[in-house]
């Protein structure tokens, strides 16, 4: 009888035993790769701006999620905090743009879908109805040398690769700080200078398992976006294109910028872009116009003068704006 009992009670045992044992299939349904990306931009050029994309992707499909919120009120004003998602289907040859505030869609061929340029949408958001010829024709006029009133003369940009620290853990991996930086400059008559700096601060991780995997698979998928999207393949054979390659590769210019690039290695788990500008030409013409500027505020007209300053396509936003901030109320 003893021996009876203890048969019966290692018997739920073994079973126990089995079921903790028995692995869990954490398999996933569809091979998915999900890449986060997170953006800063700043300096006195670009609106200053936080920018996140998140990319889901599988052999035949993608979804990218991306997000920017401006620091600057009249970016936000004048664009929004820009949300926008785009599904791509290579299986049924479409592409979705899906409008959250709307709670609506666009369905497009993979090709793209022809969106009004932002010209258009900046007259749609004035209204349409202004006269822009005078603005368009003071466009068209704009002389990147200066004009006869300050010439100036471009300078050689000067393009550097710059490693800066190793070994910090930057967003969970252990990276690399490299900054690319672009300067270009302009001079007038007296040597004075005009400088644009542009930086690209990267942050890089040595390829892990996860990173080659994720890559591999928007590899997979980006090919096959471009064998269904890209005409050219039919007219232009593998040949031609070696050969545009040779050609490229041969340009002393990109053969410096390639050699300067090639110091960066592994893959950026963070980026940050900064444009600066520093004006120093012709100081005479510029104190002139700084004159003429304040001259036209009329501090006993907030209103006109600022609408009248803010000309050309940002004059209805700034009036409304302008309005809003600067008249009295009835209490006040």
């Amino acid at each position: 009888m003893k021996t009876l009992k203890a048969g019966l009670l290692a018997a739920p045992a073994l079973l126990l035993a089995a079921c903790a044992s028995a692995p869990k299939d954490t398999t996933p349904v569809n091979d998915t790769s999900v890449i986060r990306s997170e953006y800063r931009m700043d300096g006195v050029i670009f609106p200053a701006a936080k920018m996140t994309e998140v990319r889901y992707t599988r052999a035949d499909q993608q979804r990218i999620d991306e997000t920017t919120e401006f620091d600057s009120w009249l970016a936000r004003k004048l664009t929004g905090n820009a949300e926008s998602t785009v599904i791509t289907r290579l299986d049924r040859n479409l592409i979705w743009e899906i409008h959250k505030e709307s709670k609506s869609y666009t369905e497009c061929p993979l090709t793209g879908c022809d969106d009004a340029t932002l010209w258009d949408q900046i007259r749609s958001d004035m209204g349409g109805d202004e006269d822009t010829s005078e603005d368009e024709d003071n466009a068209s006029s704009f002389d990147p040398t200066g004009g006869e009133s300050c010439q100036l003369t471009a300078q050689k940009p000067v393009f550097k690769v710059t490693a800066k620290d190793k070994g910090r853990t930057i967003n969970g991996y252990k990276a690399d700080q490299y900054v690319v930086s672009l300067e270009i400059a302009m001079k007038d008559k007296d040597g004075n200078k005009d400088t644009n700096l542009i930086t690209m601060d990267f942050w890089v991780a040595e390829h892990d398992a996860a990173i080659n995997s994720a890559l591999a698979m928007e590899k997979t998928f980006s090919d096959a976006l471009y064998s269904k999207v890209n005409p050219l393949d039919r007219f232009v054979s593998a040949d031609i294109n070696a050969l545009l390659a040779s050609m490229l590769a041969n340009s002393a210019e990109l053969k410096k910028i390639g050699e300067q690039l090639s110091k960066i290695q592994g893959y950026p788990v963070s980026v940050k872009m900064e444009w600066f500008s520093e004006k120093n030409t012709c100081p005479q013409t510029a104190a002139t116009e700084e004159k003429e500027d304040s001259a036209s505020f009329d501090v006993n007209d907030p209103v006109g003068s600022l609408g009248s300053m803010a000309s050309g396509f940002l004059s209805g936003i700034a009036k409304k704006e302008v309005e809003k901030r600067f008249t009295p109320t009835a209490d006040k």
